[in-house]
């Protein structure tokens, strides 16, 4: 039994190799000849499809060789059907020249890391059951090959990524109801998987909607790894899906054909079952060291709100003002730095070196308000270069609504695209610059104001400013991170501490 439904793939270095998934039905030679200059099989350059006709029966025979189908040279129905079935947007005959770089696109290392991201929203397996099947997907690919892989943390750097998005999700090619996953050629390391179609954990199904989530993974792992599709019906590389058993999953092909990119595992591997539990998840240590103002009740609530989440956090009060270097910032993860908008005054400088030092060494800095303003203003002068800030000005005093930007970005996980903070801000000072990637806006504070923005640069830790969360109402104020006051902004600043944490 076969299902048909839809897988594309995405490799963003082979200019000229990609096209969209056609979306006009065939109903015609013309769209028949369309079809076939579209994915490859015309070795006619003219710029018109027309131009190309004179080759339209042996072009389309060659297709039709290429789906095992009757080879009539004519737009017979059969041929039809397969051309107007939802499909992978790679060519299927890429030139010779084009195959040779395809070949030389592989991971350079055997040992490679990877992370499953979990999606808050996507709830047809179980996230834990997601996990199983990835990690059952990478173990067959690895029986016949040296290559290992490990899984990491959910937020933690990696090789491979594996996402569960929908629609447009930023990388150019969005998903729409005839496409299922698509992944990148070594060693951009993405693999998207479409939430909205339906999934499942089973290999009975005979509906042409329920996707087995094993069989996909492991066809984008495949990609993933360097390999193209094949036009045996048999490989899990076949372009379009194919129900299957699980124990039919590679085959001969498909093992033949990684060997070729990798080589052959050790011969003892070769007969020896796999009997080792699944590889478990690479944590972080998870350590924060909280430096903040004097508002002790809501800072001990973000506190209370870290370690829930599993986090280690040692909090400084008044460390704002008073943090000179101790303990040393290159102990922890990441420095948290709150205050709102109540001091003018500054760090030691001793304190600020000792965090720019760590930050330049992997340790990540989250901060608010006007801690984040003292980058800005160049009074931490190598953190200049990294500003994320942008601020209210006109004296404006809102309940503050924050708008998502960046639908995918880990720290809106579990949060709705817009959400409005229990508390009031009033601030008086001018917009300021902003630099790195703006992932929630203030709307209450002008088209171009900050609510979340994050920095990731190689090498060093991460930066996340989030603006305006830090006001207090009136002149004081008595905000809380609590969950009892404000749950969304509270989700937001474990999140965003979340993202910043990077595992090595």
């Amino acid at each position: 039994h076969m299902m048909i439904t839809r897988i594309s793939l995405i490799i963003p270095i082979l200019t000229g190799l990609i096209f969209p998934s056609a979306t006009k039905p065939v109903d015609s030679e013309d769209d028949a000849l369309d079809y076939l200059n579209r994915f490859g099989y015309s070795s006619c350059n003219a710029s018109l499809p027309v131009q190309c006709s004179e080759n339209f029966a042996s072009m389309l025979i060659e297709f039709q060789r290429y789906f095992g189908l009757n080879m009539t040279g004519v737009v017979d129905k059969e041929t039809q059907t397969i051309m107007n079935l939802p499909r992978c947007s790679v060519v299927d005959k890429p030139n010779e020249n084009i195959l040779q770089r395809i070949s030389n696109k592989t991971w350079s290392r055997l040992s490679l890391t990877y992370r499953l991201e979990s999606h808050a929203h996507f709830h047809q397996i179980s996230y834990a059951n997601q996990i199983s099947i990835v990690q059952d997907a990478f173990n067959e690919w690895s029986k016949y090959t040296p290559l290992t892989f490990e899984m990491v943390c959910n937020t933690c750097l990696s090789d491979i990524v594996l996402q569960f998005v929908e629609g447009d999700h930023g990388d150019g090619a969005p998903f729409d109801e005839k496409t299922l996953a698509h992944a990148f050629l070594p060693t951009d390391g993405r693999i998207h998987l479409d939430s909205q179609d339906t999934w499942t954990e089973l290999y009975n199904s005979t509906s042409k909607t329920v996707i087995n989530l094993f069989l996909v993974t492991m066809h984008e792992i495949g990609h993933a790894l360097g390999l193209e599709h094949v036009k045996n019906r048999q490989s899990i590389m076949f372009p379009t899906y194919q129900l299957k058993q699980r124990s039919d999953v590679l085959t001969s092909i498909d093992q033949q054909s990684i060997q070729a990119l990798y080589g052959k595992k050790a011969e003892a591997d070769c007969t020896t079952p796999r009997t080792s539990t699944p590889t478990a998840i690479a944590m972080c240590t998870k350590t924060v060291l909280l430096l903040s103002d004097d508002n002790t009740v809501a800072n001990d609530a973000l506190a209370a709100q870290l370690r829930s989440s599993g986090m280690t956090v040692r909090t400084i009060n008044n460390g704002i003002l008073t943090y000179l270097g101790t303990p040393e910032p290159t102990t922890f993860d990441v420095i948290v730095l709150i205050t709102g908008n109540k001091y003018n005054a500054d760090m030691p400088l001793a304190g600020q070196m000792a965090i720019v030092n760590a930050q330049k060494i992997g340790t990540s800095v989250v901060m608010t308000e006007w801690a984040a303003l003292h980058v800005s203003d160049k009074r931490w002068q190598i953190l200049a270069s990294l500003v994320l800030l942008s601020r209210v000005g006109n004296g404006v005093s809102s309940v503050l609504t924050f708008n998502l930007t960046e639908t995918k970005h880990s720290i809106w996980t579990g949060l709705p695209n817009a959400f409005r903070t229990v508390h009031r801000m009033s601030a008086n000072t001018g917009e300021l610059i902003n630099n790195g990637t703006m992932i929630a806006r203030c709307q209450e504070c002008g088209r171009n104001q900050i609510g979340v923005a994050v920095r990731e640069n190689l090498g060093e830790g991460r930066i996340v400013h989030v603006a305006h969360a830090g006001h207090y109402s009136g002149s004081r104020g008595t905000f809380s991170w609590s969950n009892n006051s404000d749950p969304y902004l509270s989700q937001m600043m474990v999140n965003a501490v979340n993202w910043a944490i990077i595992c090595v």
